[in-house]
């Protein structure tokens, strides 16, 4: 038996985000890679029944699926994967999925777990696949193969980790340039960045395709698009500098760009989240992903601990469902080992 375990970092913080899209035709992000990771176990065993079954610690389920009937279960997009890479004949396949971080919570999980099986499953069929291949390559199944919106900077989190600056010209050819950190300022920026959930799952659909056709008609060149660049030029010259306030500026400066897209992204909950982080003198804050209802937000947070403790406790008192997700920068980005037993 072959066993393979493969694990990708969330992305958080995501500066210039919606200009990593195909109607923006260029664009420029910066964003954060973090643990914890999502996780892809792969169990392969000699066997005449050709079988691929998924298991999701996530939604506590599993199914079966044959081989002529990828595409058609559950978790199209990580069938598509399966079938996308390929299998060893006369092996049944069993696959693990599992995130600490679940999906709908804006924080490209589903990039995440699809960059982690790539990885699984290129290993299993002893392909080597580069770091930007697998990038690529997830972002073309989710684009090309489903028809699914996507922008290109998630994946590109998750197989590389650390602080990424992506350059996108054009759609979807990405270069990316790590944003080296000093261990002080790495530190300080771990130790300042919140991840807050609002519990429940990211659901804006609606909203997004109302924006998509918005952005579409006003053109690459539109306002907010390029308001959304110069914040992601912003970010990327406050870390290069070790300005961790700026960068915070720089997220404030994305969540206005992200609100004049469409109101409605930046929700109520996140509006009274932005009042009392004020009123704590937070840094800065940013929605994660596209925005919308649920998901949630990234806070930097004061430097003194004790205003910092102010701050999560009244951001806490707000809704019940609230929740801080304890993170750090994920340094590794995806990593794949494998095991053969007796």
């Amino acid at each position: 038996m072959i066993r393979i375990l493969a694990e990708a970092p969330h992305r958080i913080c995501d500066i210039g985000g919606w200009t990593d899209t195909w109607f923006a035709g260029s664009g420029r992000v910066v964003n954060i890679a973090v643990n914890p990771s999502a996780k892809i176990e792969i169990a392969a065993v000699e066997s005449k029944q050709e079988t691929i079954t998924f298991h999701s610690a996530i939604s506590n389920s599993s199914y079966t699926l044959t081989p002529d009937r990828l595409g058609t279960g559950d978790h199209r997009l990580l069938e598509m994967i399966v079938k996308e890479i390929g299998r060893p004949k006369e092996h049944s396949i069993e696959i693990f999925i599992d995130s600490a971080i679940a999906p709908g919570s804006a924080t490209g999980t589903s990039a995440a777990i699809s960059v982690a099986l790539i990885g699984g499953m290129a290993r299993l069929q002893h392909l080597h696949l580069d770091r930007q291949e697998i990038s690529a390559l997830a972002h073309t199944i989710e684009t090309e193969r489903l028809h699914l919106q996507s922008g290109v900077q998630d994946q590109y989190a998750s197989c590389f980790g650390s602080v990424s600056s992506l350059t996108i010209d054009p759609y979807p050819k990405v270069t990316r340039t790590e944003i080296p950190l000093s261990p002080l300022v790495l530190t300080n920026v771990q130790r300042r960045l919140l991840l807050l959930s609002f519990g429940r799952a990211h659901s804006s659909s609606e909203i997004h395709t109302e924006v998509i056709r918005r952005m579409e008609g006003k053109g690459p060149q539109a306002e907010e698009l390029a308001g959304l660049r110069r914040a992601a030029e912003h970010a990327f010259v406050s870390l290069s500098k070790g300005d961790i306030n700026s960068f915070g500026d720089a997220m404030i400066e994305n969540t206005m760009w992200q609100k004049q897209l469409h109101s409605s992204l930046i929700s109520p909950e996140a509006e009274e989240v932005i009042r009392v982080s004020k009123r704590f003198q937070c840094a800065g804050y940013k929605v994660n992903g596209a925005g919308g209802n649920g998901g949630s937000m990234t806070l930097l947070c004061p430097e003194d601990d004790e205003k910092k403790n102010a701050l999560v406790s009244a951001i806490l008192s707000i809704d019940r469902r609230f929740s801080f997700i304890p993170i750090t920068i994920n340094t590794s980005g995806l990593t794949v080992s494998s095991t053969v037993l007796q």
